[in-house]
């Protein structure tokens, strides 16, 4: 099941190739569309400069569309079949050294909640790799022994295991977190601003 973003998103992007056809075309109907008209929309952006990334969602939209036409038989075939993805170049991607990311970690020294608090999630993000809006929207029932359970895009739940450095500290936060909020209202995820609010 899609979100409610990216319906919008799908949305959005559909509407686009609809006025493109209708605009460029004078298209008014689904069954008039061929594939020489999205190839001429994808053409289109790719003169215009976009990234080859944007190209590909906005077609991806497409392709969602018709892919909906042919299962429900409005078109007698699937219309994007031979449409190919633009190249999108490779990135590399820079990784941070052993030294860095201990540099990183060890910047919050402090004993006190926040101090706590950040340095537990550089060292979540750093060993698991999660999502953030996975690591904000962990509650206190997602930690075991040694993983967490995490709930992913498309309510995908899965395992990520945790070194035992991390689950140490781990400990050492919910201490200081349990006697931070003893008196304050807080919500139940694990990671909390420090009015208890998420983060």
């Amino acid at each position: 099941e899609l979100s409610e973003r990216t319906v919008k998103n799908y949305q959005k992007q559909i509407a686009y190739f609809i006025d493109y056809v209708e605009e460029k075309h004078g298209i008014t109907e689904l069954e008039q569309v061929s594939p020489a008209h999205i190839k001429g929309f994808i053409n289109g952006y790719q003169l215009r400069g976009n990234k080859p990334s944007y190209i590909n969602d906005l077609l991806k939209a497409v392709k969602c569309l018709f892919a909906y036409a042919y299962r429900e038989e409005y078109t007698p075939k699937l219309l994007t079949e031979r449409i190919k993805n633009v190249k999108e170049p490779k990135v590399l991607i820079h990784t941070f050294s052993e030294r860095e990311i201990a540099d990183l970690i060890q910047y919050f020294k402090g004993m006190d909640y926040l101090s706590i608090r950040n340095r537990v999630i550089m060292m979540v993000f750093f060993d698991t790799g999660i999502r953030v809006s996975e690591l904000t929207q962990m509650k206190i029932e997602q930690i075991q022994d040694s993983y967490f359970i995490i709930h992913g895009k498309g309510r995908k739940e899965r395992v990520v295991p945790k070194n035992p450095l991390v689950s140490k500290w781990l400990m050492k936060y919910l201490e200081i977190r349990k006697s931070y909020f003893e008196y304050r209202p807080a919500k139940d995820f694990v990671f909390l601003s420090k009015n208890g609010k998420p983060l």
